[in-house]
């Protein structure tokens, strides 16, 4: 039995490789006369589009499983291409597949924080906020809401005097950093904002 199903499996596999191959070559030999055709008023024939989905797709997943800093020039500017073309041919970048990596993604950001409070850390948390709103595409914040709002909201005033205490220079700019990680975390931080303007003691700045 469990021979039979590993023969199974891997003809399963072998097929489906071959179909992703299939899709991605029709996809990137038609790219271009399809894309001037359209631009002249044809409509993307659904064959294509079904190519384009499944290979855009593809591409958006390998794209955010191996990017290693979400301000990484080449890699913005390759998701940005592949949200155009998206856009263009009118298919959503939304699988259960794409929102479980930028889950993960938000979580290992949020527990980096969480362990190492840094003005890079808080950085890379406000460029994958930025690289969302690119792509236009959201994700579940809840877990990551939960976190933040326990490590900063719930215990501002202990978190804030041990910012100030241990980064004298940059104190400041690391506060209002976690405030901008709050609010893109759908946070009300007004509160915060007066208490952190009192504590660095610089009023409307």
């Amino acid at each position: 039995m469990d021979r039979r199903k590993s023969i199974l499996e891997n003809m399963v596999s072998t097929k489906l490789n071959h179909a992703a191959q299939t899709y991605q070559d029709l996809y990137e030999s038609l790219l271009l006369p399809i894309s001037h055709l359209n631009d002249l008023g044809m409509d993307i024939p659904e064959g294509f589009r079904v190519c384009a989905k499944y290979t855009l797709l593809s591409n958006l997943e390998e794209e955010l499983s191996s990017i290693k800093s979400y301000n990484d020039k080449t890699k913005l500017e390759r998701l940005a291409e592949i949200r155009a073309l998206a856009d263009k041919f009118k298919i959503k970048l939304y699988t259960p597949k794409v929102q479980l990596i930028l889950s993960n993604s938000l979580s290992r950001l949020i527990d980096m924080l969480e362990n190492k409070v840094t003005i890079k850390n808080t950085k890379e948390l406000l460029y994958f906020f930025d690289m969302l709103e690119k792509l236009k595409i959201e994700t579940e914040i809840s877990t990551a809401q939960n976190t933040f709002y326990a490590m900063f909201c719930k215990h501002f005033e202990e978190f804030s005097e041990k910012i100030k205490a241990q980064h004298k220079d940059n104190a400041r700019e690391l506060l209002l950093n976690m405030l901008e990680v709050g609010r893109r975390l759908n946070i009300n931080m007004s509160f915060y904002q007066e208490k952190v303007d009192v504590l660095t003691g610089k009023i409307n700045c």
